[in-house]
């Protein structure tokens, strides 16, 4: 009899701490995974400011020798982008999401040329909707911690208001005003809409009754969008120059909150 009672009393606390357990997990599902999410974040890209994979480093006017030369020279380079974004839970560890993203990029150049120089600043304004899966994988089951990987794809609209261009006339005579070398350099947008491929991984952390992440994603254009072209001639020379279409795919760092 006594035997029965322990095994009664051993059964009903396995049931007491099953039935707490379920609790546990419940309340853990209905905080984490709302079915609407909606945020807004910042980027930045790691490789704007001058570093290996930034392209509008190496797309600048060819050095041609000669007293007459010219050269469009890389200075430096900024980028952010400001966004919101909806998320939409189908499963507990699967979603869906979109962005509307505003992308800045700041380009400075230094124009040489024989009689002196000038300054060219680029500046291109984007805006982005991209459409990505996700897959989440708890990293602790009591702080609503995950790791997140993402894959997807979207268009981006150039909304840029006017192409850069340098006009220069230099006068190499004194004596001879109609002895003249003219330069010439502009920054041509081919295509005012892109699309493009998206790839991110990150992780999320709850912050009160909020959710916060931090991720690093690369985006991979489809069209060679920006391009350079340049003549220039005097006296003796002449040159129609342009450099070959090119486009700048972005290693970005950001972070998001959701409200």
């Amino acid at each position: 009899m006594k035997n029965i009672k322990l095994s009664l009393i051993t059964i009903a606390l396995g049931l007491t701490t099953l039935s707490a357990s379920a609790q546990t997990f419940a309340r853990f599902d209905d905080n984490a995974d709302k079915r609407h999410r909606f945020g807004f974040g910042i980027t930045s890209d790691i490789f704007a400011g001058g570093r290996g994979l930034n392209n509008f480093m190496s797309t600048g006017i060819n050095l041609f020798g000669g007293d007459d030369s010219d050269n469009l020279h890389f200075t430096s380079s900024h980028y952010y982008s400001l966004f919101f974004e909806y998320q939409y839970n189908f499963t507990s560890n699967w979603y869906l999401s979109s962005r509307l993203k505003f992308n800045i990029r700041r380009v400075l150049y230094d124009y040489s040329y024989y009689h002196g120089g000038t300054s060219m600043n680029v500046n291109i304004s984007d805006l982005e909707i991209p459409v990505a899966a996700n897959f989440k994988l708890p990293m602790s089951e009591y702080n609503h911690s995950y790791w997140i990987a993402s894959l997807g794809g979207g268009v981006k609209f150039h909304i840029s208001n006017n192409d850069p261009t340098i006009d220069v006339t230099a006068y190499t005579s004194n004596s001879n005003p109609n002895k003249v070398n003219v330069y010439h350099v502009d920054f041509e947008i081919k295509d005012k809409i892109n699309y493009f491929l998206y790839i991110s991984t990150g992780f999320e952390f709850p912050f009160k009754s909020h959710k916060f992440q931090t991720f690093m994603s690369y985006t991979a254009y489809l069209k060679q969008d920006y391009k350079f072209n340049h003549y220039s001639y005097g006296a003796n020379f002449h040159r129609n120059l342009s450099s070959s279409p090119f486009r700048q795919n972005n290693w970005e760092f950001g972070v998001t909150f959701f409200l």
